[in-house]
């Protein structure tokens, strides 16, 4: 080989060489501006997180007091639910009274009216006495004049 054509070879390999580094140097640019943009991305990739991590805090503490609501709820269901038993109790012992006083009246009822019948028949055998005594009034004034 002459010096002439080593020499064509080498500024061949090494214009190839300065193609190479172009490239990569391109691709260096590239790679570079994609790591800025990925940087980009992963801090607003933290901040999403970070944001997201705060609405999971919030959204715990709103079920946290969701939870102590419902507990409440609960308890108040609990008593409302007892007094409503109570109630019924109270409703239940209202009507046995009521039913044990309609009882007792339906009885005293009866008993008036047979006490009033009895005294009806009284005052009829009163009058009949007086009748009676007028009679033998009338007979001893009768009997006493002879």
């Amino acid at each position: 080989m002459t010096d002439r054509e080593l020499l064509e070879l080498v500024l061949k390999k090494v214009t190839t060489i300065e193609t190479e580094v172009s490239s990569m140097k391109t691709e260096m640019t590239t790679l570079t501006s994609d790591m800025a943009v990925l940087k980009e991305d992963v801090t607003i990739l933290k901040e999403d997180v970070n944001v997201l991590k705060e609405d999971v805090n919030v959204l715990k503490e709103d079920v946290t007091t969701l939870k102590s609501d419902m507990s409440s709820v609960k308890s108040e269901l609990t008593s409302v639910k007892s007094e409503q038993k109570s109630m019924k109790q109270a409703i239940v012992e209202t009507n046995e009274r009521t039913i044990k006083l309609e009882e007792k009246i339906s009885t005293i009822a009866k008993q008036v009216a047979y006490l009033t019948e009895k005294e009806h028949n009284i005052e009829d055998i009163s009058k009949k006495v007086e009748a009676h005594d007028a009679d033998i009034k009338l007979i001893k004034r009768v009997l006493i004049s002879q």
